[in-house]
């Protein structure tokens, strides 16, 4: 059996990695925060961004009566340069988007997993402090 020091070392010690650990939480939880912030507002930027190609997209083909080398030119561009660069502009905002849903869930994980460490860390304090008391008493 242990003596009553080293118990209360061993309990302190449990308190100082618990609450480590709890500051470790609560800054995670609050980066989960900001970037569901972000998350949020790239979904709307995006949207708008479908809004405008989709509207751009209806505008490839141009009104008949408007006829001449102009128009040829108009009508290639919105089909091929301006697609593919709007293309590549919106699928680089879907992959930022996509990367922080990802990175939410991993700090998610990293919550949780420290949530079941000060839940151990907790109950192996309350062990030792009823062990503590066991031998005051």
């Amino acid at each position: 059996m242990s003596s009553e020091s080293e118990l209360q070392t061993t309990y302190n010690s449990y308190n100082s990695q618990r609450s480590q650990a709890e500051q470790d939480k609560r800054a995670i939880d609050a980066k989960i925060a900001r970037l569901k912030t972000a998350r949020d507002q790239i979904a709307q930027e995006k949207q708008a961004i479908d809004d405008l190609r989709q509207a751009v997209r209806k505008r490839e083909n141009p009104d008949e009566a408007w006829k001449g080398n102009r128009r040829d030119t108009h009508s290639e561009y919105v089909k091929s340069d301006f697609r593919t660069r709007y293309n590549n502009y919106y699928d680089g905002v879907d992959d930022l988007h996509d990367a922080i849903i990802r990175r939410i869930a991993q700090l998610q994980n990293e919550s949780r997993n420290l949530g079941g460490w000060i839940g151990w860390l907790v109950d192996q304090a309350n062990n030792l402090w009823a062990e503590i008391q066991s031998l005051v008493n």
